[in-house]
């Protein structure tokens, strides 16, 4: 691996635990509530902010869930917007994992480490059935959605099959959280 892949595994690394330690020790401040406070300090931006940040978390893989929560709460009148723009950064954060993972070389270390057990993995998702477990863990959500992305990066899941079974399945998802969760919440 080269050096800058290295360097940018390294900081991915950091990001990843960083992210993950501040979601752990300050799950009070990340509520769709204090979210939904952030975002009015940014009205005019808010839309811009919430697909950056959509895109930002899958990175250090953060849940999207209390994201599109806040901003179905500022947008309880146009669920569709939300929708679009929710599928749209999921599109993209997804795309960038998928080759990321691929670039950082990945599959180079769990090659070398257990060979047997990625060669299986890459049997699952390579299977004509793959997009039924792609599809499957987007929407039900045991196993998140953005290490179902590294990991089909980096078998090298043929692209098209793993982008059209995650919005799939993502879709259907975040459907249920924007247009049904705020009614059964709100009343």
């Amino acid at each position: 691996m080269n050096r800058l892949r290295q360097i940018v595994l390294g900081i991915w690394i950091l990001c990843v635990v960083a992210g993950i330690g501040y979601y752990l020790t300050h799950r009070s401040d990340l509520t769709k509530e204090r979210i939904a406070d952030f975002f009015r300090l940014y009205q005019s931006w808010f839309l811009l902010i919430y697909w950056v940040l959509l895109i930002v978390r899958a990175v250090v893989l953060l849940p999207a869930t209390p994201l599109i929560l806040a901003a179905s709460m500022l947008l309880p009148g146009d669920p569709s917007l939300v929708l679009g723009v929710t599928m749209f950064g999921m599109a993209v954060s997804s795309t960038t994992i998928y080759y990321f993972s691929d670039w950082l070389g990945v599959r180079a270390h769990f090659d070398r480490v257990a060979p047997r057990q990625v060669k299986n993995v890459e049997e699952w998702f390579k299977h004509r059935y793959g997009v039924v477990l792609v599809g499957g863990c987007a929407f039900f959500i045991v196993i998140p959605t953005d290490l179902v992305c590294y990991v089909a990066g980096m078998v090298r899941m043929p692209f098209r099959r793993f982008i059209c079974a995650l919005m799939v399945g993502e879709t259907l998802l975040c459907a249920l959280y924007i247009f049904w969760l705020p009614r059964i919440v709100l009343g």
